[in-house]
């Protein structure tokens, strides 16, 4: 078993295992962290067990003609299975067993030409029968043989757990439902199918074919829908729009392949349509003798090797005048390469199906295969087919596995029973694979909800339990989002404020409740007055009562609020207004309270001036001591108040939901600290509330340190004690719970929803640890009591569970705070996870 890792593998070699047997040349910049050639069902146990000790997925490569590449995933073991390829017949039974990277031609190769029989595979041929099988297998004349998949007796597995297992319709059952017709969400990875074949038809393989020119686009196209229904079963019927070889004009072709056991019964098959066809085809031909290794030729030159393309399908209304629906895909084709197809599917989609995942068909399926070679015309062919397929999917009641690309459209590809089965299955078998379909549901498309999300959950060790990311980094851009990209943390800096804090108070040079040493090192915090309405309508600024201490900062029960949480403090300073993220020390921090500290509770700049504190005891700015004595000790690097260019130039872009639900990209909020020729290390403002700059995977390390009692589980670097961690875990104001359903309004609409988002029911509180949020109840996803929670403005969430040692970060970038996709993603990955994990019961 040759295993080519990414990180020291020659990077030609890698690049090869990589995307080297990608049929399509529009190569996907995703890159698995190894690449396994196995060679036997053993090698694959290998790599399942491979990718469960990395903590990373598990991707699979037959044939690798996927037009949009699923085997090339980021961060996975991907399996290459092009090396392992055997094929043993029964011609007595009519059996064979065959591995998935066997291709169509070389199944029927020897099936043919050895034993006279035949297995109707894919069409083009080199397509390998693993994803082929997987997707349903609309394979040779399936309208009238039905779908290929059909002819699967039996599938050898190997589950997510490595277990080697047979599936049939009497063992494991319920992945041999999910085989015929799950496509590339299949939870195991197949190593041997089990086929029924079928005698090949060499004396009666017959072609009768019809080429009209646009002229007679509607009176043909008509014609061949209309005898299709009771033509001979034996027989496929395709029409197609095309440029044909030696002619500069778009034409449509009129294609009938029949496969009788005689010549004469071919000839009888293709009579109607040769008695019945429009006059005026500039070629044709009537029951031409034709073979299918012919047919492979004609399909692998249609489909040539070495080119970029863009493939799209749809399964038609029964009812629709299917011409008129079809027509600018069949007669505006961006490139003479590319083609159109109309696949006749009646009586096949007649019939009631096998009891099985497959279960999307009509009488019309149409499928786009735009084939073009210079990446130049990249956006012109790929925008082409977007235009088409919006008009198209209107009349459309679902698609094919086959020719589709989640990332471009969402549509059917089951019926919705058959939907939730499978995701039941999926959930038995490979239980975070649901995690990331709905991550993938969420930032795919050509209308994603979410333009990008990168997504950790990690254990004790800090392991990876679940890691995933999608999108881009930017609505409609070309950069993925991956671990490497930045986000701007904005209030998950809290956190990191409240370690560093709390270390200097294990240090005993800061107290949680002494106020007068809290002024000793701020005597400014005294001197800020408290706003209150006056009987005149006015405000008026009073002494504060009680003077402030740090835990009231940390804990926001010192008076301090964001403008965008207080209608009197926006009243108070309009019209010039407060920007809650200017990167300015006076705006921040100089602001009224706007209540006696201690005796309520408000979201505000208050752990601010905890970074201020630190700095003034430390006597160093907060990014210095965040690396020195956070970031450092735990070996991250891609965390900080002032990112690096490097850091820049991986920054997601942030985006803001418009009233109707969709995305524009906007300026980036706190802009300051990202203009790096203003930074000035000595005078810049480190904003200990919402200033950090960081990547997903640094973020998750510091979690898994609460997870561990301070500790860091692969450096070993202590950063707090265990009681200090516990100190923080502690409900501090069980006197202010915060109710989940409390509505709470936003005085700058902008930057945060009103809340709730998602109301809970029963309305539960939570209650407030030391810089962050802490459940009372059990969450409705299955997360404990006392399990630690909180989000950055850009909708950044995690948590922390350290009863069960499970801790995630979902991080985005989409304004305002609150997002109703994002909250919604989030709340259902970590659902997912509980549920991978056994610790949360779903239902379907």
């Amino acid at each position: 078993m040759q295993i080519i890792w990414r990180d020291s593998a020659d990077p030609a070699v890698y690049e090869e295992a990589r995307i080297g047997r990608v049929f399509n040349h529009r190569r996907p910049r995703r890159y698995p962290l190894a690449v396994v050639k196995a060679t036997r069902a053993e090698d694959v146990v290998k790599a399942i067990k491979l990718a469960a000790e990395k903590k990373c997925r598990v991707a699979v490569r037959s044939g690798g003609h996927s037009w949009a590449a699923w085997s090339v995933r980021d961060e996975s073991i991907l399996i290459d299975l092009g090396n392992y390829k055997h094929l043993e017949v029964d011609p007595e039974k009519r059996i064979a067993r065959a591995s998935p990277s066997m291709t169509g031609r070389e199944v029927n190769g020897k099936l043919v030409q050895e034993y006279g029989l035949m297995f109707p595979g894919g069409h083009c041929p080199d397509v390998g029968l693993g994803g082929f099988l997987l997707q349903g297998g609309m394979g040779w004349n399936c309208r009238g043989w039905g779908w290929a998949c059909e002819r699967v007796k039996g599938v050898d597995v190997v589950t997510a757990n490595g277990e080697i297992l047979h599936c049939n319709q009497h063992q494991n059952a319920d992945l041999y439902w999910a085989a015929r017709g799950a496509g590339p969400g299949f939870p195991a990875v197949v190593t041997d199918y089990h086929l029924d074949l079928m005698t090949y038809p060499e004396k009666g393989f017959r072609s009768s074919a019809y080429l009209y020119t646009l002229d007679q686009y509607y009176e043909a196209f008509r014609w061949i829908i209309s005898i299709t229904p009771g033509f001979d079963r034996d027989t496929e019927i395709v029409a197609v729009g095309l440029y044909p070889e030696g002619r500069d004009e778009i034409c449509l072709f009129i294609l009938l392949v029949t496969m009788k056991s005689t010549v004469e019964e071919a000839e009888k098959a293709l009579a109607p349509a040769h008695q019945s066809r429009p006059e005026g085809a500039i070629e044709e031909w009537f029951c031409q003798e034709d073979s299918l290794e012919n047919q492979y030729v004609k399909q692998a030159n249609a489909s040539p090797e070495k080119h970029r393309y863009c493939a799209e399908n749809a399964y038609i209304e029964n009812n629709a005048d299917v011409p008129k629906v079809l027509e600018e895909a069949f007669t505006t084709l961006p490139h003479r390469k590319a083609f159109a197809l109309w696949y006749a599917m009646n009586p096949c989609s007649q019939r009631q199906l096998p009891d099985m995942a497959l279960s999307m068909q009509s009488d019309h399926y149409f499928a786009l295969y735009t084939v073009w070679e210079e990446e130049n015309d990249d956006v012109r062919c790929q925008q082409w087919v977007r235009d088409v397929m919006k008009k198209v999917e209107r009349k459309s009641v679902g698609a094919y596995l086959g020719d589709s690309d989640f990332q471009e459209r969402k549509t059917r590809y089951w019926a919705d029973s058959n939907g939730r089965r499978l995701m039941d299955i999926r959930r038995k078998w490979d239980p975070t694979e649901n995690a990331l379909l709905k991550i993938n549901d969420a930032c795919t498309g050509p209308n994603p909800r979410i333009a990008g999300v990168v997504c950790i959950a990690v254990d004790r060790n800090g392991d990876p339990i679940f890691s995933h990311t999608s999108g881009s980094t930017k609505l409609g851009g070309s950069q993925p989002m991956d671990f490497n990209s930045v986000f701007w943390l904005a209030s998950c800096t809290k956190l990191l404020t409240g370690i560093a804090s709390m270390q200097l108070v294990e240090q005993g040079k800061l107290s949680l409740d002494d106020a007068e040493q809290l002024h000793q090192i701020a005597p400014e915090l005294r001197e800020l007055k408290v706003l209150q309405k006056n009987e005149s309508g006015g405000f008026s600024l009073v002494d504060q009562e009680k003077y402030i201490t740090l835990r009231m900062l940390l804990t926001h029960t010192s008076g301090f609020s964001y403008a965008m949480n207080s209608f009197e403090l926006c009243e108070w300073s309009q019209p010039v207004g407060l920007d809650d993220f200017s990167g300015r020390r006076d705006d921040i921090l100089y602001r009224p309270l706007v209540f006696q500290p201690g005796t309520g509770v408000q979201y505000g700049v208050g752990i601010d001036w905890v970074g201020v504190v630190i700095e003034r005891v430390a006597k160093i700015s907060l990014e210095d001591y965040f690396q020195r004595f956070i970031f450092n000790p735990l070996e991250i690097n891609n965390t900080s108040f002032f990112p690096s260019p490097d850091m820049i130039s991986r920054l997601a872009y942030l985006h803001h939901r418009g009233p109707d639900g969709s995305l524009t990209v906007v300026d980036h909020i706190l802009r300051y600290p990202l203009l790096s020729s203003q930074y000035d290390p000595r005078n810049s403002f480190c904003m200990g509330g919402c200033g950090c700059f960081g990547t997903a995977p640094d973020y998750a390390t510091i979690l898994a340190v609460l997870l561990n009692n301070g500790k860091s589980p692969k450096t070993h670097a202590r950063l707090l004690r265990p009681e200090t961690v516990e100190e923080m875990f502690t409900d501090q104001i069980p006197e202010f719970p915060l109710f989940h359903n409390e509505f709470v309004p936003s005085a700058k609409p902008s930057l945060a929803n009103a809340r709730p988002v998602i109301p809970k029911p029963g309305n539960p509180s939570d209650g407030w640890g030391l810089t962050f949020a802490l459940s009372h109840d059990v969450s409705p996803t299955g997360r404990p009591m006392r399990s630690a929670w909180w989000e950055g403005l850009a909708n950044v969430h995690w948590f922390v569970d350290r009863e069960n040692g499970v801790a995630m970060i979902l991080a985005a970038q989409v304004m305002p705070d609150g997002d109703f996709e994002v909250t919604r993603l989030y709340h259902e990955v970590e659902e997912e996870i509980y549920a991978s994990l056994g610790l949360k019961p779903l239902c379907g």
